[in-house]
């Protein structure tokens, strides 16, 4: 079961850890708040993860956690509040309804009671730290969700609506049955579930939009695209092939010309189109894609 359990926690760090960089990527070429949100949570993610393994697998770093929440446990609440934060910040970008600022100080009164718990040596303040800010927050979460969306299910997007339902749907199911479930271990079934859930979904999203840029590109007119940058004829000859993805070395075997030569073409091409790297032509081919022709 170890075993099962080491190669599970393995492959699903690399997982997490390809999607964050992934979106890591992706928010770096198009600026967009909901790439940077979904950065954080897999980030997030990720450091819980590997937070886990280190705990199960490392009896020493398992006895310094054992001391962490012994002496200060509102730490890993803390660490667990602000991935409650990510998933409203995420929620409110799909539905167009980002935190007001009245909710932006509900939310730090919140943080600043769970820090207090380092200060206040009282039990039952220790509960409402560790229980009732958390789930407070949640159920603030999954309700502000539904509630926001069916409000605005008519002018919001009705991708980014779809999304937000499957969203809200999936972390409020899982909660439910983590709330009713018996386990009091650190690593839960429930919890993994949503993670997982969540991770194979980012990583399908990532592949469906890799696969739409490349088919993007191939619906557009490489000699209009040339044109329109006022490429020259070879320019013209490498940039097809730049577009179906041949390294630098391919391009000079099939035009006859040496690789120093193609090197300098391409960078001709970057100047006159303006961008610096492969991935920069392949988005600027895309944005001018013309839809094929039925």
């Amino acid at each position: 079961m170890s075993y099962a359990l080491f190669f599970y926690s393995y492959a699903l760090t690399l997982l997490t850890a390809a999607v964050f960089v992934g979106f890591g990527a992706l928010y770096i070429r198009r600026k967009k708040r909901l790439h940077l949100l979904v950065t954080l949570l897999f980030g997030l993610y990720l450091i819980d993860i590997m937070f886990l393994w280190m705990v199960e697998f490392i009896p020493e770093f398992a006895g310094l956690f054992q001391d962490m929440q012994t002496g200060h446990p509102f730490v890993y609440t803390l660490f667990n509040t602000l991935i409650i934060l990510t998933y409203r910040a995420i929620l409110g970008d799909l539905l167009d309804h980002p935190i007001s600022n009245v909710e932006a100080a509900f939310w730090l009164l919140c943080f600043v009671g769970i820090i207090a718990e380092w200060s206040i040596k009282n039990d039952l303040y220790r509960v409402a730290a560790d229980l009732i800010f958390p789930y407070t927050l949640q159920i603030w979460t999954i309700v502000s969700a539904f509630w926001i969306y069916a409000r605005q299910r008519d002018v919001v997007e009705r991708s980014r609506g779809r999304a937000a339902i499957f969203f809200a749907i999936v972390y409020s199911t899982c909660e439910i049955l983590e709330i009713i479930s018996t386990s009091n271990t650190l690593r839960s079934i429930f919890f993994e579930a949503l993670g997982l859930i969540y991770t194979v979904s980012g990583a399908i999203y990532l592949w469906r939009r890799v696969r739409e840029n490349r088919q993007q590109v191939l619906n557009m007119q490489p000699l209009a695209f040339a044109q329109e940058h006022d490429l020259t004829r070879r320019e013209g000859e490498i940039l097809k092939l730049l577009l179906e993805h041949k390294t630098n070395r391919e391009i000079g075997e099939e035009l006859c010309i040496s690789t120093g030569t193609v090197k300098t073409h391409v960078r001709h091409i970057y100047e006159k189109i303006g961008v610096t790297s492969r991935e920069e032509l392949y988005d600027a081919a895309a944005s001018t894609a013309v839809p094929p022709v039925l």
